[in-house]
């Protein structure tokens, strides 16, 4: 059965149940993919899934339940399941679908992956990290293609096809002396085209290098507050904890600092954020929202300015306020004028922080955590890697408190992010 006979035969199973709102999206994933453990390649495979995801809104109750099985009776027994679990679910009546009677198909990458591209890709960049940094220890790393298929339908004759393909690498590393090592650390991106040499490619050689000199770590001096650079990897972090405050829950439950901030300066003006799942520089993206809308590019944030909430159908109808085009997909920080070395040039006292061990900022915006993969900065030198340190603050203010954005941007393959500095952070 292909995925969209699924959609079809799973939109006819739920419209049989008698509910009054209903949808469905199958989606079908083929992945290939190679592995490294102990740095060296040990296992290609090919897998395929298929999901069915049922939602239904009746009486004013919604339910929604998934299953990994797309044969006839397993559709009519879960559409009959998600019948009854609606039915004994509370009452709101903010519970909806989209009705836009809208159509499309997108396609984008290769549909068939280049098996023997692959290996070597993946080979080649093995070995160099091997010659260059004899130190590092890659683990549980991958090289894969990926095929997701989706088919989006529901009962207000929305139709939405999606089918989707790209290469994604993900290498685990450590830094390892002796018996000394570096705390273990990560990247990776999505592609459209594999590259043949990935060794530079998002910066990967200088994330080898700086697992290399954490090997050897020290502590700060003394408490203190100061600077920070935050690398892309830890600034996507933390613009993902600052968009949550303009989501669903933290709107709904009016706990959101951005609360009646729309139109209103909230950061530095030096700071704009789009969510732009059209750009030519994705390689995936989310064409379609789970609640049925197309989604669109969207300004979120322009020059320090707020431009729109990231609200779902569900979240506007609860709280009033408008739907955003989307909700946060594909997220791109602009890019600002400086360099990484003219950032750490202008720092007096700081770190360049890598990674970030801790929760979501509080409704109030305060952060504490650890911060991992760092360097001590001092009179415009890094010194020496960090052991793993505390760090405090408040991301409001980290983000009106902004001195600098890189020109460069890593590209995620979903998502751009630059380095950003910031001040009046305090390290401990």
């Amino acid at each position: 059965m292909n995925i969209e006979t699924t959609a079809q035969q799973s939109l006819e199973q739920l419209k049989a149940t008698g509910a009054q709102k209903y949808q469905t999206m199958a989606v079908e994933k083929k992945l290939t993919e190679i592995n490294i453990e102990n740095s060296e390649l040990s296992l290609m495979r090919t897998t395929c899934s298929n999901e069915i995801n049922l939602e239904i809104i009746h009486d004013q109750k919604q339910a929604q339940l998934s299953v990994n099985k797309t044969d006839g009776p397993t559709i009519k027994s879960a559409s009959q399941e998600t019948f009854q679990l609606a039915q004994s679910s509370q009452k709101d009546e903010c519970h909806d679908i989209s009705n836009e009677s809208e159509s499309f198909k997108l396609e984008s990458g290769d549909k068939e992956p280049n098996v023997e591209k692959l290996v070597k890709t993946l080979d080649n960049l093995k070995e160099k990290i091997k010659v260059n940094f004899p130190e590092i220890k890659l683990e549980s790393s991958y090289l894969s293609h990926q095929n997701i298929n989706k088919y989006f339908l529901n009962s207000n004759n929305v139709s939405f096809h999606s089918d989707q393909s790209y290469y994604q690498l993900f290498l685990m590393f450590t830094g390892k002396r002796g018996k000394k090592a570096s705390s273990f650390n990560f990247t990776g991106f999505s592609m459209k085209q594999l590259e043949e040499d990935l060794f530079t490619k998002n910066e990967i050689n200088k994330h080898l290098e700086s697992s290399v000199k954490q090997i050897d770590k020290q502590k700060i001096p003394n408490k203190f507050e100061g600077e920070v650079i935050f690398t892309p990897e830890c600034l996507r972090t933390f613009i993902s904890g600052f968009l949550a405050y303009l989501k669903d829950t933290m709107m709904i439950e009016k706990s959101s600092p951005m609360l009646g901030k729309l139109g209103q300066k909230v950061t530095s003006d030096k700071l704009s954020i789009s969510s732009l799942p059209y750009s030519s520089e994705m390689s995936t993206t989310n064409f379609f929202t789970g609640d049925g809308f197309k989604t669109q590019d969207l300004n979120i944030l322009e020059n320090g300015v707020l431009k729109s909430n990231l609200l779902s159908l569900y979240g506007s109808k609860k709280t009033g306020l408008e739907r955003a085009k989307n909700y946060g997909s594909n997220i791109v920080v602009n890019a600002g004028q400086s360099s990484l070395e003219e950032m750490v040039k202008s720092t007096q006292k700081g770190i360049v922080f890598g990674r970030f061990s801790g929760g979501r900022p509080s409704p109030n915006g305060d952060f504490s955590g650890i911060a991992k993969n760092s360097f001590y900065v001092e009179n415009g030198e890094i010194k020496y890697a960090l052991e793993e340190t505390m760090i405090n603050g408040n991301i409001i203010k980290m983000l009106e408190n902004i001195t600098s954005i890189s020109k460069y941007r890593n590209n995620y393959g979903d998502a751009l992010f630059p380095y950003l500095q910031s001040s009046g952070i305090t390290i401990s």
